[in-house]
C-alpha cells in the first residue's frame, strides 16, 4: 500500500522556492522538505507543523500539511494524520486528491479498511484526471481484500469500465498494474476460482517484475495450480520461486510451504516432510513454523510413523528452545505422546511402555504450562494434563487440571469438555454438589455453543439428574428432566427407553452406545408405532459424533419413509442443519428457506429464518443487504419470538456493515425507544447508534463535528442504564473518544476527554481492553496538549504520555488472572508502537532500541517494519 508517487510529486514542487515568498519562509520550507526527503520523520513533522503555524497564508501551506501528515503516518500516528488531512482538506486546492489518497493510506495502515476504501474510491470517482487514480483503484481493492470482501475486489479490478482496467492497458508494465493483477488473482483464489486466477497471472508479464512482486507472481501461480490439482506443474516452478525468494526469510518460508504442499498432493510424503522441516527454523514466521509442526505430525501419522513425528518435534524443541512456536510444539508433542500411550497400552497403565509414554505426554504439557503460562495454548495444555492425570489414576491432580482448564479456556467445546470431565471426577469422589454446578455450566453453555448442544448437552443433562438426586437437590433434578423432555423429546421413545438410553449415555458419554440401544429396539419391535421417532434418534447419534454426512443420509431416508409424520418439520430442520454442518451451504440455504415458507407457524421457523439471515451476513459484501432484509422478516413475521429483538439489532449491524449509516440509526433508535426492549440489547443498540452517528456525514457543513456531539449524548444514555458495570466503562471510553474529536475544534475539550478516560480506570468492572484504551487515550491527550505548547515546553507532557503507553506495554494495569484477548491485544500493540515512537520523539534512542526489540518479540507479523525502525534507532543510539 505504500505508493510514493505523491511524495515524489510533492518534493518536485518543494524543490522550487516561490519567488513571492520571503527568504525566511523559503528557508523554513526548504529545511522541512530536506528533513522529509531524508526520512527524518519526527523532525520533518515538527518543522512542517512550525511552518504551517508560522506562515498560515503561504501558498505552500497545503503541501506542508500533506507532508506533515505523511510524516505522521511514518511515525505511526495514523489517526493524527487522518485528522490533520480531514481538517485541512477544504483548503487543499489542487492537492485535494492527494489528501484523500493519504487519508486512505493512513486508514489502511490503521487496518480501518472500510474507511480506506471509501477514501480511495473518492479519488477514482471524483478526480478522473488525477495521477493517483490507478494507485487509488488498486489500493481500494486491497482495502476490500483486507475485509475479505473478495467479490468486490474482483468487481473493481476486472470491470472493463473500471478505473483499473481503463488505465492498466495504457501502462501494462507499471508495478502498480502488476500489484493489481496479483491482487485480482488472489481474490479469484479466495473464491475457489483457480482457473481464473491462473489466467490473470499468465496475463501479468513476468518480465519487468522485480523483487517481491516477481516472487509473489510465481508464488500465486503455484497456489493457483495447486487449487486446480496441477501439483506437478506447480512443483516444476518452485525452483524458480526459490531463486526469487533470495535470502529473505519470510519468502523462503512461504516457498518451502507451497513446495511441501505440492509434494504432499503428489503423494511424495517423504519429500513433503523434508520441505516442511525446512520451516522449523527460528527465521521462519511463527505461523509457518506452527504449520510445519502440525504438518510433520500429520504426515508422520498418515504414514503410521507416530514415533517419527514425536522425534521431529523433540528435535525442534532441542534446536530452537527459544522459538515463539515452542508452545505449539510442546502441545502437539504431548498430544502425540498421549495418542501413543492409548495405542500402545489401550489406556492401561500396567503396561510399562504405555506408562512411560503417558508420563512423557504429561511432562510435555507440564513444560508448556511452566514455560509459557501466558500462551493461548496453556489452557488447552491444562485440559490435556487433566486427561493424562485421570488416565494415570491421579484423580485429585486431574481435578485441579480440569478446573484450571475450565476457568481459563474461552467459551468453547473444549471448555465444556473440561467442565464435564471435572464433574465426572467429582461424582466419582462423591462430591455431587460441586459436580452438579459443573454439569449445569455445560448445559448453560449449550445456548450459545452449537457444538456443546450437539456433543455434550444431552449427556450433561442426564448426569445433572444423577448428581442432583445424589446431592438431594430435587428441584435441579426436576428442572433437568423438564429440559430433556423439551430439548430432546424424540431422543427416547418411552419412559423405559429414556431411562435405558440415559443410563448408557451417563455411563459412557458415547453416542455409539446410545445408537446400539435404539437399533436394538428397532430389531426387537419392528412394527413399533414409535419407529419414526427412534429412527430420528439414530440420526441424531450421528450428529453427536459430528458424522454429518451420515446424518444427512439418514434424515433424507427418514423424510422419504415417513412423508406425513408429525415430526416431519423437525426432521426437515435437522436435515438443513446437517447440510450446513457438512459444509453444504447451498442445500442448507434451500432447506431453511423452504422451511420458513412451508411452516410459517412452526416454533422452529424463527430459527430457520435467523440461519438464512446469518448465511447472508457471513457472505459479507453484497450479502449484507440480503441479511438485513431477512433479519427484518424475522422481526416482522415472528414479533413475539425470543429472536425478534436480536433480529432487529442484527438488521442494524448489517446496515452498518454495508455503510448504510442512516438506516442503521433507524434500527437502533427503534430499539432504544421500545419500552419492552431488554436492557442488555438496548445498551447494544445505544452503542450502535452512537457509532453510526460518528460515521454519518454531518448535515451541517459549518459544523462537521456535530454528529460527534450527538454521539457523546447517546453514549451518555448508557450510563443511565448501567452506571457502574462493564458497559458503562465502554461508554465512558466512547464518550472520551468523542471529546477527543471535538477537541480538534476547541482544545478546551481535552480536559473532558481526560476526565472520561479516568472514569474508565476508576470503574472496578472495566475490562482489560477498556482500561488499555483509556490509558492510551490519556497518552493521546497528553501528546495533543504538548502540541499546543511551545516546542521547548513539550517534554514534560510527552514524558507523561510515554508513561501511560508504557503502563499498557509493561502490563502494569493487569489484574490477577487476567489474560489478553483480541481487543486488548490491539491496544497493547497501539501502546507499544506509540511508546517507541514517543521515545524517538524524545530522542531517547537507547530506550527506543529496547522498545523495538520488545515489540519485535511481541508482534512477529510487524517484524519487517519494526526491524527497520530498530535499525534506525540503533544508528542514532550509537555504539
Amino acid at each position: 500500500m505504500r505508493t510514493w508517487l505523491c511524495v515524489i510529486l510533492l518534493l518536485a514542487v518543494a524543490a522550487w522556492p516561490s519567488k513571492a515568498a520571503s527568504r525566511t519562509e523559503n528557508a523554513a520550507f526548504s529545511a522541512a522538505a530536506k528533513a522529509f526527503q531524508d526520512g527524518l520523520w519526527e523532525r520533518a513533522r515538527r518543522e512542517l507543523e512550525d511552518f504551517v503555524r508560522s506562515f498560515p497564508q503561504s501558498e505552500r501551506r497545503a503541501q506542508a500539511v500533506l507532508m506533515q501528515a505523511q510524516a505522521l503516518c511514518k511515525l505511526g500516528d495514523r489517526v493524527g494524520a487522518i485528522q490533520l488531512l480531514s481538517a485541512n482538506a477544504p483548503a487543499a486546492g489542487a492537492l485535494v486528491d492527494q489528501y484523500l489518497f493519504w487519508i486512505g493510506e493512513a486508514e489502511y495502515q490503521n487496518t480501518n479498511y472500510a474507511a480506506a476504501a471509501a477514501a480511495f474510491r473518492k479519488v477514482t470517482q471524483e478526480f478522473p484526471a488525477s495521477k493517483l487514480r490507478l494507485d487509488a483503484s488498486v489500493n481500494e481493492a486491497a482495502s476490500w481484500a483486507g475485509l475479505q470482501d473478495w467479490e468486490r475486489v474482483v468487481a473493481l479490478l476486472s470491470a472493463p469500465e473500471g478505473a483499473f482496467q481503463q488505465m492498466a492497458g495504457a501502462a501494462p508494465t507499471r508495478p502498480t498494474v502488476a500489484r493489481g493483477l496479483l491482487l485480482l488473482a488472489e481474490a479469484h483464489m479466495a473464491r475457489q476460482e483457480f482457473g481464473l486466477a491462473e489466467a490473470v497471472l499468465r496475463k501479468c508479464p513476468a518480465e519487468g517484475l522485480e523483487g517481491e512482486l516477481a516472487w509473489r507472481r510465481t508464488w500465486l501461480l503455484c497456489r493457483a495450480l495447486l487449487g486446480n490439482h496441477q501439483a506437478e506443474a506447480a512443483l516444476t516452478i518452485t525452483s524458480n520461486l526459490l531463486a526469487l525468494a533470495g535470502t529473505q526469510p519470510e519468502l523462503l518460508a512461504e516457498t518451502h510451504a507451497v513446495e511441501a504442499t505440492a509434494l504432499e498432493e503428489l503423494g511424495r510424503l517423504e519429500k513433503a516432510a523434508a520441505a516442511y522441516a525446512l520451516n522449523l527454523t527460528s527465521n521462519a514466521p511463527v505461523t509457518l513454523q506452527r504449520q510445519a509442526l502440525l504438518k510433520l505430525a500429520e504426515l508422520a501419522l498418515g504414514r503410521g510413523r507416530l514415533a517419527e513425528a514425536v522425534q521431529a518435534l523433540t528435535e525442534f524443541l532441542q534446536r530452537f528452545p527459544d522459538s515463539p512456536a515452542c508452545d505449539m510444539a510442546l502441545l502437539t508433542l504431548g498430544e502425540l505422546q498421549l495418542r501413543q500411550h492409548l495405542a500402545t497400552g489401550a489406556g492401561a497403565t500396567t503396561n510399562a511402555s504405555a506408562t512411560n509414554l503417558l508420563g512423557q505426554a504429561l511432562a510435555s504439557f507440564d513444560t508448556l504450562c511452566a514455560r509459557f503460562p501466558d500462551s493461548p495454548l496453556a489452557a488447552k495444555a491444562q485440559l490435556n494434563r487433566g486427561w493424562c492425570l485421570a488416565l494415570g489414576g491421579q484423580a485429585d491432580e486431574a481435578i485441579k487440571a480440569f478446573d484450571a482448564a475450565a476457568r481459563t479456556l474461552p467459551p468453547s467445546l473444549d471448555q465444556a469438555v473440561a467442565r464435564f470431565k471435572l464433574a465426572d471426577l467429582l461424582c466419582q469422589q462423591g462430591r455431587f454438589a460441586a459436580a452438579l454446578t459443573n454439569y449445569q455450566a455445560v448445559v448453560r453453555s449449550a445456548d450459545s455453543l452449537p457444538a456443546v448442544r450437539t456433543n455434550l448437552c444431552e449427556p450433561a443433562l442426564y448426569q445433572t439428574v444423577r448428581a442432583a438426586v445424589e446431592a438431594g437437590d430435587l428441584g435441579a433434578a426436576s428442572e433437568a428432566v423438564d429440559r430433556i423432555l423439551a430439548w430432546f423429546p424424540d431422543s427416547h421413545v418411552t419412559e423405559s427407553s429414556l431411562l435405558l438410553a440415559g443410563q448408557g449415555l451417563a455411563r459412557h458419554s458415547d453416542p455409539v452406545a446410545a445408537r446400539r440401544v435404539f437399533e436394538d429396539l428397532l430389531r426387537r419391535f419392528p412394527n413399533s408405532p414409535r419407529e419414526a421417532e427412534v429412527r430420528l434418534a439414530v440420526a441424531r447419534t450421528h450428529e453427536l459424533q459430528n458424522a454429518w454426512t451420515n446424518a444427512v443420509s439418514l434424515y433424507q431416508d427418514w423424510l422419504a419413509r415417513f412423508p406425513n409424520h408429525v415430526a416431519r418439520p423437525r426432521a426437515e430442520f435437522d436435515l438443513a442443519w446437517a447440510y450446513y454442518q457438512a459444509g453444504d451451504e447451498t442445500n442448507a440455504l434451500a432447506g431453511f428457506t423452504n422451511f420458513v415458507a412451508r411452516y410459517t407457524t412452526n416454533e422452529l421457523s424463527p430459527r430457520a429464518q435467523w440461519w438464512v439471515a446469518d448465511h447472508y451476513f457471513r457472505r459479507g459484501g453484497g450479502g449484507y443487504a440480503e441479511a438485513e432484509r431477512n433479519y427484518q422478516l424475522l422481526a416482522q413475521n415472528w414479533p413475539t419470538s425470543a429472536l425478534a429483538y436480536e433480529a432487529r439489532m442484527m438488521a442494524g449491524r448489517a446496515a452498518m456493515a454495508r455503510q448504510g449509516w442512516a438506516d442503521a440509526i433507524g434500527y437502533f433508535t427503534n430499539l432504544t425507544s421500545d419500552l419492552q426492549c431488554p436492557i442488555p440489547l438496548k445498551v447494544q443498540a445505544l452503542f450502535g447508534y452512537g457509532d453510526a452517528l460518528r460515521r454519518l456525514p454531518a448535515s451541517d457543513t459549518n459544523n462537521p463535528l456535530a454528529n460527534f456531539e450527538e454521539a457523546r449524548r447517546v453514549f451518555a444514555k448508557v450510563l443511565e442504564l448501567n452506571p457502574t458495570n462493564a458497559a458503562a466503562a465502554r461508554a465512558w471510553g466512547e464518550i472520551a473518544d468523542c471529546w477527543l474529536q471535538l477537541a480538534t475544534r476547541d482544545a478546551v475539550h481535552y480536559a473532558a476527554a481526560s476526565n472520561a478516560f479516568q472514569q474508565v480506570l476508576d470503574l472496578p468492572e472495566a475490562d482489560l481492553a477498556a482500561r488499555s484504551q483509556a490509558l492510551v487515550g490519556l497518552g493521546i491527550v497528553a501528546e495533543r496538549l504538548a502540541d499546543l505548547q511551545p516546542v521547548g515546553q513539550q517534554n514534560a507532557l510527552l514524558q507523561r504520555a510515554l508513561d501511560y503507553y508504557l503502563d499498557v506495554l509493561y502490563e502494569r494495569h493487569l489484574r490477577p488472572g487476567e489474560r489478553w484477548d483480541a481487543s486488548g491485544l490491539f491496544w497493547l500493540k497501539r501502546a507499544g508502537l506509540d511508546a517507541a515512537r514517543l521515545a524517538e520523539t524524545l530522542q531517547a534512542w537507547p530506550q527506543a532500541v529496547r522498545l523495538y526489540e520488545r515489540l519485535i518479540h511481541l508482534l512477529p507479523p510487524l517484524r519487517p517494519s519494526l526491524e527497520k525502525r530498530l535499525e534506525k534507532a540503533r544508528e542514532r543510539a550509537g555504539p
